[in-house]
C-alpha cells in the first residue's frame, strides 16, 4: 500500500501488512519513473486519547470514503460511514 503523506504521522502505526509512505515530492518522482500511480492520502486521521476510537477520512484519487474505528478485544472494528467512487 502507498500511502502519500509525513512519514512522522505514522512511525507508531502497527500494520498487518507492507506500508510505504511517499512524501508529495516522492510521489512525483515515483510517477514520472513508474507511470501512474495512485496513493492513498488519509486527510483526516484521528484516535482518542485512550487509541480504542477513531474516525478516519481516506481517499486514493479515483476512491475514498469516512470509517469510523472501534478497537475491541478481537482488534480493530471498522464502520463505513460514507464512501465514494468516481
Amino acid at each position: 500500500m502507498f500511502i502519500e503523506g509525513d512519514r512522522s504521522s505514522f512511525g507508531s502505526l502497527m500494520t498487518t501488512s507492507r506500508m510505504v509512505v511517499l512524501t508529495t515530492g516522492e510521489v512525483d518522482l515515483a510517477r514520472k519513473k513508474f507511470g501512474p500511480i495512485l496513493p492513498y492520502s488519509l486527510p483526516l486521521f484521528v484516535l482518542d486519547q485512550a487509541r480504542r476510537r477513531g474516525y478516519v477520512i481516506w481517499d486514493a484519487q479515483w476512491r475514498g470514503g469516512t470509517l469510523k474505528l472501534h478497537r475491541s478485544d478481537s482488534g480493530w472494528e471498522l464502520e463505513t460511514v460514507s464512501d465514494w467512487i468516481t
